[in-house]
């Protein structure tokens, strides 16, 4: 974990340094590629610092971070974007994760490896209903950034927002994900699949609503739903997915990361086909169309896997 925060701090730092499109990209999928792990590293600390049958619920709080940061970190540099103050949001983030390494360091215990973790692992990626876990959260995440990567777009554009109106609107929207983030992990160790398919339900009519609606006094409380469920749902499928491969944690986590990631690029592809072909005002319309598949792997999940897991 200090190792990859000294690479993310590294990294902004020479993308300010060296400011061309081949530098920053380079930089960017190195960040993109230790991501992953410290995530997964850090799942896989929390699970085995917390008693089983709260690990659910540590795993939802450790990602509070998360929700905080897209409250802060996403409006902030928007808004330096804006102002042509690009640079000073890499320092920041730089100066961040250098501290992070030095609290990792100095707070967290050392926790012995557990042994025997490739065979565990191969076990678990050649079982059917953890393959069905995957492929959920590869369709809950499609579903999610079928409209998320275009919400940008969609306030400026349909609701008339500026610049430091789109920031707040973005803030706003990642406070109702803090309070989605806590909901979501009191429930997670109870019920983790239903909540992912009541959160993405919820998400779906949310964003069609938005698509229906042309009055801006409900587009905030469809937005503050929106944001809700989708940060509900980062933390259901993380809780999900490991739950089920408790086996082999750290591995578990690792392979929902690149799940969500090729949902994440998928969803931007058919939100994109959607917005290309019936304009931004039908963005809600690729949740609704993902929607199904949600259904129909959680129900298989369901029908192969009757336990706490698969409630």
């Amino acid at each position: 974990m200090i190792a990859t925060l000294l690479l993310f701090a590294l990294t902004n730092l020479v993308a300010v340094a060296w400011p061309t499109f081949a530098v920053m990209m380079t930089m960017r999928v190195l960040q993109g590629a230790a991501l992953p792990v410290f995530i997964s590293i850090g799942a896989a600390i929390v699970t085995r610092l917390a008693p089983p049958e709260r690990s659910g619920r540590a795993l939802g709080l450790a990602n509070t971070g998360f929700a905080a940061g897209v409250v802060i970190a996403l409006p902030v540099g928007v808004a330096l974007a804006d102002n042509g103050v690009w640079t000073a949001s890499f320092v920041a983030l730089a100066a961040c994760a250098f501290i992070a390494a030095i609290l990792v360091a100095w707070l967290l215990p050392t926790i012995p490896g557990t042994g025997a973790a490739a065979p565990r692992s191969w076990q678990l990626l050649q079982t059917p209903v953890f393959q069905l876990h995957l492929l959920l959260s590869v369709t809950v995440f499609a579903a999610m950034f079928a409209a998320y990567a275009y919400l940008a777009v969609w306030l400026q554009q349909v609701a008339g927002l500026g610049p430091r109106g789109i920031a707040l609107a973005l803030a706003g929207f990642g406070a109702a994900g803090i309070l989605g983030n806590t909901a979501a992990a009191f429930v997670a160790d109870r019920a983790p699949l239903r909540a992912t398919w009541a959160a993405t339900a919820a998400l779906t009519l949310a964003v069609l609503g938005l698509s229906l609606t042309t009055h801006a006094g409900w587009h905030g409380l469809l937005l503050a739903v929106w944001g809700t469920a989708q940060t509900a749902n980062v933390v259901l499928c993380q809780v999900r997915v490991t739950l089920a491969g408790r086996a082999s944690p750290a591995f578990a986590m690792a392979l929902n990361i690149a799940a969500a990631n090729l949902g994440i690029a998928l969803g931007a592809l058919a939100g994109g086909s959607v917005v290309t072909r019936w304009g931004i005002d039908a963005i809600g319309w690729g949740p609704l169309g993902l929607l199904l598949p949600v259904t129909a792997l959680a129900l298989a999940i369901a029908l192969r896997q009757p336990t706490s897991i698969a409630r």
